[in-house]
Formats: C-alpha cells, sequence, structure tokens
C-alpha cells in the first residue's frame, strides 16, 4: 500500500528525488542572493533571479514542531509516527519523519520550554477577586514550573491586552511586579523597548491589530524577537514569556519560549 502512495517526480522535483535515492538531501540555492530555499521552484522565492541550481546540504536541522501520529494508516504500521517541521541549518523547512528515538515528548526538544493553562470563572463579576485574575496566577506559575526558571530569566513580555487594563494585570498576576506596582512600573519605562522588561513590542493588540484571536499574533512577536527578526528588537533576548487571556477573564494560557540551544 506504500508504493501507492510513492511521490511522482515532476521535472521541477526530480533532482530532489533522484539525490534522495543516493542518500542525499539536496535544495536549490540562489546564485543572485546567495539564500537556500524550499520547496522547488525555477527560480529564487526571495529575489525572483532565474540563477538557481541544486546544492547538496549538510543535512542537520533544528526541530521546530511534530506530532506523533498514533493512529497510522493500514499499512503504515512500519514508518516513523513522528511527523515532524524541521529548519534546515541552510535555511529552508520542511516535513520528515523523525526515526531512531522513542516517540516521546521528552525525547523531542521544541523551543517550547514551559506551558500552562487554567481558568477561573465564565463572567468578570464571578472573579474571586476582582482586582486579580486567579487563572493568570496558576498558568503562568505553572509555565515558570514546566520549564525550570523564573521571572528574572525573562526578557521579553507579551500579554494579549484585548483591553488596556490588561497588561497591568499581568505583569502583577505574572509575579513580575507586587500588587498594585505594575502602573509606576510601566510609566517609569521598565517596558519599553530598551527597559528592564520590554512588553508588547509589536506595539499590542490595540495599536498592531486585533482580528479576534489575537493571541497567535503575540505568540509571532515572541518568535519574532526570538529570532532578531522584530521591528523593534530586543538586544539579545533569550527567553520570551506569552501570555493568553480568554473570554471575560474567565480562561488563561501562558508560554515560555526561548532560543537557547537553537
Amino acid at each position: 500500500m506504500i508504493e501507492d502512495f510513492m511521490p511522482k517526480p515532476t521535472p521541477e522535483t526530480a533532482p530532489y528525488w533522484d539525490a534522495a535515492k543516493a542518500g542525499e538531501l539536496r535544495v536549490q540555492q540562489c546564485g543572485a542572493c546567495g539564500r537556500h530555499y524550499f520547496y522547488p521552484r525555477p527560480f529564487c522565492r526571495y529575489c525572483a533571479s532565474p540563477d538557481v541550481a541544486w546544492v547538496k546540504v549538510s543535512g542537520r536541522a533544528r526541530l521546530v514542531s511534530y506530532v506523533i501520529n498514533r493512529r497510522p494508516m493500514p499499512g503504515f504500521e512500519s514508518v516513523s509516527p513522528v511527523i515532524a517541521l524541521v529548519e534546515l541549518d541552510e535555511g529552508p523547512r520542511l516535513m520528515t519523519n523523525v526515526v531512531g528515538v522513542e516517540p516521546a515528548p521528552e525525547n523531542l526538544p521544541l523551543d517550547l520550554l514551559g506551558s500552562g493553562e487554567a481558568t477561573e470563572s465564565a463572567m468578570v463579576s464571578q472573579m474571586e477577586d476582582p482586582g486579580s485574575f486567579q487563572a493568570f496566577r496558576r498558568s503562568s506559575a505553572e509555565a515558570f514550573r514546566t520549564a525550570g526558571l523564573g521571572h528574572g530569566d525573562v526578557g521579553h513580555l507579551m500579554i494579549y491586552d484585548a483591553f488596556a487594563h490588561l497588561p497591568l494585570y499581568g505583569l502583577e498576576d505574572l509575579g513580575f511586579v507586587g500588587r498594585g506596582e505594575s502602573g509606576a512600573f510601566i510609566a517609569d519605562g521598565h517596558t519599553i523597548p530598551g527597559g528592564s522588561l520590554p512588553v508588547n513590542t509589536n506595539g499590542g493588540g490595540l495599536a498592531y491589530t486585533h482580528t479576534g484571536m489575537y493571541g497567535m499574533f503575540a505568540i509571532l512577536e515572541s518568535v519574532r524577537q526570538l529570532r532578531g527578526e522584530a521591528a523593534a528588537q530586543v538586544p539579545d533576548v533569550e527567553v520570551s514569556f506569552v501570555q493568553g487571556v480568554g473570554i471575560f477573564f474567565a480562561a488563561s494560557g501562558s508560554l515560555v519560549l526561548s532560543n537557547r540551544g537553537s
């Protein structure tokens, strides 16, 4: 059955599959800008130059994301259940199967160091304390615990700010400042780029965008910061904390991201 799903090479992809048969990994490289890219095409995806060639790459890569397929299709039981997205040392990303390791999260480290989730009440009026969000406190504590890091390790912070007061709650409930200290902390310039704890460096949901599901944009900004690609880049940042909120102070999600070891 696996044979039925074998790729059918085209003129554009044949060099890739021919190299794979020979035990090599080849991608295209642009002769004009020098960048490698994948998937195959007759022009550079970055500068559109037609001066491209197939080159052998190292095969070294960083694991970006993966899923463990616990229910393979009939006939595919012998295929590695770890379906992954990797980023080659040369730059391109591609899909692959991870082999040679036990398919378990502890054997597949990612740049996500820690995470936590929590809920409190369905409505603001039902909060235990209107001045502090219990779910923020619980999910952030779990994220720090699973990451094995503390507040002093964080160099960048993203807080979902559908409303202007949310960063105030976030700074206090996540434990970066004490109760009632967030306003002065912001006023003193600590949260601006160059401050002791830059916050919402993309401008925040109120200035950047708000599609109704802003949490993904907060994660994207953290990833950009950790890659050194942000518009308002924080120098030498290694750990970023992302704090999300759902419904009307009902749900909370926390992530600790890092580029250490990348």
